[in-house]
């Protein structure tokens, strides 16, 4: 199979995926060992972020609501991409692409309680773990992961918003222009992975 085919149908089938909460966002999204390929299959992680949090917060009170779990792993998804597009690999975008991400960050953690000044890193883990305790139907463990933040509410009340996310425009103009960023035509865009390691990274469908 050429390799434009491959990754149309790779894509095809991952088409409206999302990782499951808890999964740290750095693993990506990957495909069963017999759905396609006799391999692991999986998506570039930052590329798989963006194209996730895109979506999601295009519309969160339709998307989201009480689904509080999935909230927590998109913003824990968003986060990670935000950090992520800083690398070399992605030097070709756009600077805005950068820009607005950082601003779309500050607009969600300020809707969420989340301070603007903790640590991505500390971030993504809370939320991440809160995601997973909330898939579990552990609400006790998703407020400790939350409260290992720097909050500017309670925990209970970060909770609660997950619950019923609100529309962010910022996050949502930002993920929505680092999507059409990677999507857009362009050579050498990022280093390319291909199929090594397991992993198949976000290329291009002409490459």
């Amino acid at each position: 199979m050429p390799r434009q085919r491959l990754f149309i149908a790779a894509f095809a089938l991952l088409a409206g995926c999302a990782q499951t909460p808890g999964e740290p966002p750095q693993a990506g999204l990957r495909l069963p060992e017999n759905a396609l390929f006799s391999v692991p299959v999986g998506t570039e992680p930052v590329a798989t972020s963006v194209q996730i949090a895109a979506s999601y917060l295009a519309d969160p009170p339709r998307r989201l609501s009480g689904r509080p779990a999935l909230a927590a792993q998109t913003l824990a998804q968003y986060e990670f991409a935000t950090v992520g597009l800083g690398d070399l690999r992605f030097v070709a975008l756009s600077p805005l692409t950068q820009i607005l991400m950082a601003q779309g960050r500050v607009a969600l953690r300020t809707a969420v309680g989340i301070s603007t000044d903790a640590p991505p890193a500390l971030v993504i883990e809370s939320l991440t773990a809160a995601a997973g305790a909330l898939q579990r139907g552990d609400s006790a463990a998703a407020e400790a992961a939350l409260a290992r933040l720097p909050l500017t509410r309670s925990p209970a009340e970060v909770l609660a918003t997950l619950h019923a996310l609100p529309y962010v425009p910022e996050a949502n103009w930002a993920a929505s222009f680092a999507a059409s960023e990677l999507a857009r035509p362009r050579d050498n865009r990022f280093l390319r992975r291909g199929l090594h390691g397991g992993a198949l990274a976000f290329m291009r469908a002409d490459s």
